[in-house]
C-alpha cells in the first residue's frame, strides 16, 4: 500500500532512500546524513509506518528541535499516515489542553514532539503505559542537538525511555562533522550510517560596501528570483528587514508565531519574492521553492553556510546557489575561506556536552517521580552516551538535590521527588536559557538609558564602550544594572556588540591571515592573532590579566577572530616587553572565573538547578555561596566552552608610530574621554541651595558662576542634596566658599561625596586636566566598591 503510493508520488526512490529503507525494514538503527531535498524524511517514515500498521499506540515518536517543525512535519506526514491507516498527532507546549486530555485517553500511533515534551511524557503515569509500546524513535535535525544541552537532555531522556520500551532509533541530519557525533542519540547501540546524495552547488562572494548599494543589488536579484536573505543575528535581521522593507519580510525567533507563519505562507505562495531570516529558517520548515540564497555578511561557519545554501534548489536535481555579500575586505577573505573549506568537505567539529551536571540533576528528579533506588537511577542514566560519571558523583548530585528540597532519601536508599521537586521539574523542562534584559542606567544622572540582553552584557567589561539607542556609552560598572557614562560621538572604543554572532574557527581564520605578533602605540596594544574567535577570547583574558599584574591597574579590551585590542592603563613603551615573564595561558584560565561570561553562565546553570528563579538576575553573592558546589563546577565548564586555551602566543610586541593595519574601530584618546565626561557633568541640571536663607534655584553646572551667590541674600550657595542633614549641607557650603564652582562640580559627580570632594579639591590642581582625571577615578572607585558595601 505504502510502496504503491510512494511510486505514484515520486516515480522512483532517491539514492538515500534506496540505501536507508532496506536497513530500516530489517530492524537496524540508522543515521541518515544527507543534504536537504534528498528524501531523508520519507526514507525514515515510510518503512517505519509500514512496520507499525496494526500495532498499539504509541508505536513511534518523531522528535524535532523546533515546534514550528512539529507543525510543518505533521502537515507533511499526514498523507503517508492516512495511506498506512495510522493516526499521527503533534504534542508540545502550545498544544491545547483539550487535545492533551484526549491524547491521554486515546493516543496516536505516531507522536510528533520535542525533546522537552518527551520529558513530560516520561513522568505521566498514563503516558508511561503508552510509551511501553514504542518501537521506533526518529530524531530529526540531529546536527541542531549534538552540541547543545538539549542534545544531552534528549540522550538522557532516551535512556529513560529504554527502561520502558525496546525501540530502534533513526537519526536524520543535513550536516555532521563526523557520524560519531550522533552517538548521543543511539546511547551505545550499533547503528548503520547512510550518507550521500551530495547536491551540486555554486557560490560566489561579492564585496559591496554600504547598505544602500547592498539594497540596490539585492532588490535587482529579487526582481527575477525568489530569494532567501540570511543574516547572522536578530539585530541584523531587524536592520536589513527595515532596509529591504519594500520587497522583503522579516523572520526570526523573537517574532510571534503568527507573524512567522504569515511570512512563511506569503513566501510559499509567491506573494513575497524575498524573506530576511536568521537560523529560524535554516531547518526544514516548508517555505516552497527558493531560487537563490543571499547571505549578507560572512556566514562565519562552514556548517551554517552549507545548511543555508541547501535551502535553494530544494530538489535533488536542482543546483543550490548562494551569493555572499561581503561588506569589507576581511569579510570577503573570510567568506572565500569558508567556501574553500566547504569544497574540501570540511565542517566545524560539534562539541557534545558530556556530563552536564544541571541536566543530570533534572533527570534524576524525573526518575524520582517513581520511588527508585539511587543505584538504579544511576544505572539508567549510565545508559546515556553523555553520562560517564561514577556512582559517587551521582550520590553527590542527589545529596545536593536533597539539600535544596528537590527530592528526599528514604531509609531503604530509595529517592522520591518532593512537591518542590515536582515544580522544579516542570518549570525547568527547557535547557535553553531565558535571556534576561539588563537595565542600562547613566551613572551621573541615574536615568535609564535602555536595556540590553544577557548575551550582550556578557561581552562587556568595565571601561568597554558600546552603542545603545544610537549613542556611544562607556561601561562604568557591571552589577545587577549596568552603569554607563556618555561618550562623544567619535569616542567609541570597542566595536558594536557581536555577542550574538557565530564564532569563526581556527581553520577558517588561518585562511584569512597567518600572523602572531603585537604592536603598541601610546596606550593601545594590538595583537594580531589569526587563531579564530574562541582562541582569541582566551588570549584576551590572558593578555589583559598579565597587563593588570604588570601595571597594577585595570586594562580593557576586545577580540575577534583575527586580533586582540587592549586599551592599556597608560603608555607602557618598552615595559610591555616584560609581559614575556608571564604564563599567558595559565593567566587566561585563572581569569575565566572573573569574566562576565562566567557570571552569565553561572546564572543559567543556577536556574537549571532550580536555585535561582527564571526571571532572577545575576547575583554575585550567590556565586560566593555556591563556590565549592556542583553548580559552580558546571558554570565553569560551560563558560570554558567560550575559550580555547590551546592558543599560541609570541612575546614579539613592537613599539610603532603607526599600526601596520587599520584598526576595525577608532579608539578614544584620554583627552577625548575627559572631554566627554566633562560635557556630561556640565550639562546636567542641578539645584543650588542657600544655607543662610534657604533659597533655591535650578540651573546647569555650565551656567554656574565661579562663586555662586544667593539671589536673595548674597550668601554663597552650594549643591543641594535632599538626603543631606544640616551638618552635611554646612560642610558642602564651606567647600563652595573655599573652592567656588569647582566644589559644585566635584559634589555633582555621581559617587563623589563631600569628603571625597574635599580630598580632591585640597590638591589645588594647576590645570583642569588633573582635576577631571581625579573625579573620573573617584567615580570609578565608588562604582567598583559600592557593590560590596552591603555584602
Amino acid at each position: 500500500m505504502l510502496a504503491k503510493a510512494f511510486l505514484e508520488r515520486f516515480k522512483e526512490p532517491t539514492e538515500i532512500q534506496k540505501k536507508a529503507i532496506p536497513l530500516i525494514l530489517s530492524g537496524k538503527n540508522v543515521l541518515i546524513v544527507a543534504p536537504t531535498g534528498t528524501g531523508k524524511t520519507e526514507a525514515a517514515v515510510i518503512p517505519v509506518f509500514e512496520q507499525i500498521m496494526g500495532k498499539r499506540p504509541i508505536s513511534a515518536i518523531y522528535i524535532t528541535p523546533l515546534r514550528a517543525l512539529n507543525r510543518d512535519m505533521e502537515q507533511r506526514l499526514v498523507y503517508w499516515a492516512k495511506v498506512a491507516g495510522i493516526s499521527i498527532e503533534v504534542r508540545h507546549g502550545d498544544t491545547p489542553a483539550k487535545i492533551k486530555t484526549r491524547q491521554g485517553k486515546n493516543p496516536p500511533h505516531v507522536l510528533i514532539t520535542t525533546p522537552e515534551t518527551l520529558q513530560i511524557l516520561l513522568v505521566l503515569p498514563q503516558f508511561r503505559e503508552y510509551l511501553k509500546n514504542v518501537e521506533w524513535v526518529i530524531v530529526d535535525e540531529v546536527q541542531e542537538l549534538v552540541d547543545s544541552k538539549r542534545g544531552s537532555q534528549l540522550s538522557l531522556g532516551l535512556a529513560r525511555l529504554s527502561e520502558l520500551a525496546n525501540f530502534k532509533t533513526i537519526g536524520l541530519s543535513a550536516t555532521l562533522s563526523s557520524p560519531k557525533k550522533a552517538e548521543l542519540i543511539f546511547n551505545g547501540a550499533q547503528y548503520e550510517v547512510v550518507s550521500g546524495g551530495e547536491k551540486e552547488w555554486s557560490a560566489e562572494v561579492v564585496i559591496i560596501p554600504g547598505d544602500e548599494k547592498i539594497k540596490e543589488f539585492v532588490k535587482k536579484i529579487a526582481e527575477k528570483n525568489k530569494i532567501m536573505i540570511f543574516v547572522n543575528t536578530r539585530s541584523e535581521a531587524e536592520i536589513y528587514g527595515s532596509i529591504f522593507s519594500d520587497f522583503a519580510f522579516v523572520h526570526h525567533g523573537s517574532l510571534s508565531k503568527d507573524i512567522r507563519e504569515e511570512a512563511e505562507k506569503r513566501f510559499r505562495n509567491g506573494e513575497l519574492k524575498a524573506i530576511v531570516a536568521t537560523s529560524s529558517l535554516e531547518l526544514g520548515i516548508d517555505i516552497g521553492d527558493v531560487d537563490l540564497v543571499v547571505q549578507v555578511g560572512s556566514p562565519k561557519q562552514v556548517g551554517r553556510f552549507m545548511q543555508r545554501m541547501g535551502r535553494s534548489g530544494h530538489s535533488l536535481k536542482q543546483v543550490s546557489r548562494a551569493i555572499i555579500i561581503a561588506r569589507n575586505e576581511e569579510e570577503k577573505r573570510e567568506s572565500e575561506g569558508i567556501i574553500k573549506k566547504a569544497k574540501e568537505g570540511w565542517l566545524e567539529e560539534e562539541r557534545v556536552f558530556v556530563n552536564p551536571l544541571d541536566v543530570i540533576a533534572h533527570q534524576m528528579v524525573g526518575l524520582s517521580f517513581s520511588k527508585i533506588p539511587l543505584a538504579k537511577a544511576h544505572e539508567i542514566l549510565k545508559k546515556s552516551h553523555i553520562y560517564t560519571l561514577g556512582f559517587e558523583k551521582s550520590k553527590i548530585i542527589a545529596q545536593f538535590l536533597e539539600e535544596n528540597g528537590g527530592l528526599f532519601f528514604n531509609e531503604d536508599g530509595t529517592i522520591k521527588v518532593t512537591r518542590k521537586g515536582r515544580k522544579y521539574y516542570f518549570d525547568n523542562l527547557s535547557t535553553i536559557p531565558k535571556e534576561l534584559r539588563f537595565g542600562v542606567r547613566e551613572a551621573q544622572s541615574g536615568k535609564v538609558v535602555g536595556y540590553i540582553d544577557e548575551r550582550f552584557a556578557s561581552q562587556l567589561s568595565e571601561g568597554d564602550s558600546f552603542i545603545l539607542r544610537g549613542r556611544p556609552w562607556q561601561v562604568a560598572s557591571l552589577e545587577e544594572e549596568i552603569k554607563v557614562i556618555p561618550l562623544s560621538s567619535a569616542a567609541i572604543t570597542v566595536p558594536r556588540w557581536k555577542g550574538e554572532d557565530l564564532p569563526v574557527s581556527k581553520e577558517v581564520a588561518k585562511l584569512v591571515c597567518n600572523e602572531l605578533f603585537g604592536e603598541i602605540k601610546d596606550d593601545i596594544l594590538v595583537y594580531y592573532s589569526c587563531q579564530g574567535t574562541i582562541a582569541n577570547n582566551a588570549l584576551l583574558l590572558g593578555l589583559k590579566k598579565a597587563i593588570e599584574e604588570l601595571t597594577h591597574e585595570e586594562a580593557n579590551g576586545v577580540s575577534d577572530a583575527y586580533r586582540v585590542i587592549i586599551k592599556l592603563p597608560f603608555p607602557l613603551g618598552e615595559h610591555i616587553k616584560k609581559i614575556s615573564r608571564y604564563d599567558i595561558r595559565s593567566l587566561a584560565r585563572e581569569a575565566v572565573e572573573d569574566s562576565f561570561i562566567f557570571a552569565i553562565k553561572f546564572t543559567h546553570v543556577a536556574r537549571r538547578f532550580g536555585i535561582l528563579k527564571e526571571d532572577a538576575p545575576f547575583n554575585p553573592r550567590l556565586v560566593k555561596f555556591f563556590k565549592n558546589t556542583i553548580v559552580y563546577e558546571e558554570a565553569i565548564k560551560e563558560a570554558e566552552r567560550y575559550f580555547d586555551f590551546g592558543f599560541e602566543f609570541s612575546p614579539d610586541i613592537r613599539i610603532v608610530e603607526r599600526f601596520s593595519k587599520p584598526l576595525p574601530v577608532d579608539f578614544l584618546p584620554t583627552t577625548s574621554r575627559i572631554e566627554a565626561f566633562k560635557n556630561a557633568v556640565e550639562g546636567q541640571d542641578i539645584k543650588l541651595f542657600c544655607i543662610r536663607c534657604g533659597a533655591t534655584r535650578i540651573t546647569t553646572i555650565a551656567r554656574v558662576e565661579e562663586m555662586p551667590k544667593c539671589h536673595r541674600c548674597g550668601a554663597p550657595m552650594t549643591l543641594y542634596d535632599e538626603k543631606a542633614d544640616k551638618e552635611e549641607l554646612e560642610y558642602r557650603a564651606n567647600l563652595t566658599l573655599a573652592y567656588g564652582k569647582r566644589a559644585i562640580i566635584a559634589l555633582s559627580v555621581f559617587g563623589v561625596g563631600a569628603k571625597t570632594a574635599d580630598r580632591i579639591l585640597r590638591k589645588l590642581h594647576r590645570d583642569e586636566f588633573g582635576f577631571w582625571i581625579d573625579l573620573i577615578e573617584a567615580q570609578k572607585t565608588f562604582l567598583k566598591t559600592r557593590k560590596y558595601w552591603d555584602a
